[in-house]
């Protein structure tokens, strides 16, 4: 299947989109959106692999079994979460359609689910620090969802809301109107799809998001060389995460909600974990505080006048006690003379 999309605002032009890239024996189709999760998996690895060694001295053999147990859990669990959040459509008729991947869909939020849990039972069983573990797979996760959002693109799906004039943005129930003609951000920024035939102008909410994880992952990259306590980092990317897709998930046009609701479930996922993330930051950083005699205030100095009574105090019992010695050697000296 091919795919024309464009991004006129930006000076790309029409170009067309093949989805396969290639097939293996003239059977087994090979499609870039895979070829692109490979690269975000790939990429990912090496990250954790990189701030595992170098920031957390963790070894190579805890990091290889957490990465590969993340990697089967997280997939497990993308695939898990969605199916049971679609239920209702009634397209599960046996197993295999359950399982079907590549023919379904997957959520975001399930796969960090199912990789954090993944972690945690690696941490447990090869006895690492699972804080220390979480804090090297979180720029590694934000990399590989800035890759991995891609996808969208390549297998030509509707990458978000219909942009004209005004664009429609959805917030957890709320449906408001957003400004997105001529002069606008939007309008720059639109994406042109040719759908069924049909030419329209969408809002591209997988390039949104991939330059909010990119920001995310050097934030975290910085913010890795002033880490104060183990779980800080993991801390900070599941807040940065959580508000991007509070926002970014408002232009998606296929989303899941939650059932009998108008309710996005990705957004409510989202804003509780910002705001769940970010309480535990400022409480764990208070406590570091507390802890840290560097961050501690220094105490007041006393005032000029008790600190010159002290040292007024010091030198005389020193220059007394000068005076004995040399008294004592003195008598001493005159008795052994007197005795010569």
């Amino acid at each position: 299947m091919k795919t024309h999309f464009s991004f006129p605002g930006i000076g790309i032009g029409t170009h067309l989109l093949n989805q396969t890239a290639f097939t293996l024996f003239g059977v087994i189709e090979v499609r870039w959106s895979g070829i692109v999760t490979l690269c975000g998996i790939l990429l990912s690895l090496l990250c954790a692999a990189l701030f595992c060694k170098y920031r957390e001295r963790i070894g190579g053999g805890a990091v290889l079994d957490a990465c590969l147990a993340a990697i089967l859990s997280g997939f497990v669990g993308a695939r898990a979460l969605y199916v049971l959040l679609t239920l209702e459509t009634g397209a599960y008729k046996d197993f295999w359609s359950v399982i079907g991947i590549p023919h379904g869909g997957t959520s975001v939020w399930g796969a960090l689910l199912g990789g954090a849990i993944g972690i945690a039972v690696t941490a447990r069983i090869k006895r690492v620090p699972w804080k220390r573990l979480f804090d090297a797979a979180a720029p590694a996760s934000l990399l590989a969802q800035a890759v991995c959002a891609w996808r969208v693109l390549f297998n030509g799906a509707v990458p978000g809301a219909f942009i004209g004039n005004e664009t429609a943005f959805d917030l957890l129930g709320w449906h408001l109107t957003l400004p997105s003609g001529e002069g606008t951000l939007f309008h720059a920024l639109r994406m042109g799809l040719e759908k069924y035939g049909v030419f329209a102008y969408y809002h591209p909410a997988f390039l949104y998001e991939c330059v909010w994880c990119l920001v995310g992952f050097i934030v975290l990259c910085i913010l890795y060389k002033h880490k104060k306590f183990n779980g800080q980092v993991a801390l900070t990317a599941l807040s940065w995460y959580g508000l991007g897709s509070l926002w970014i998930d408002g232009f998606r046009a296929d989303v899941t909600y939650i059932g009998g609701t108008s309710v996005r479930f990705s957004q409510c996922v989202g804003l509780f974990c910002a705001v769940a993330a970010t309480v535990a930051l400022v409480l764990l950083c208070r406590r570091y505080a507390e802890n840290d005699p560097f961050a501690r205030p220094v105490p007041p100095h006393p005032d000029d006048t008790q600190w010159k009574n002290k040292e007024d105090n010091a030198l005389s019992r020193a220059f007394e006690r000068a005076l004995s010695r040399r008294k004592t050697n003195h008598e001493e000296k005159t008795k052994h003379g007197n005795k010569n």
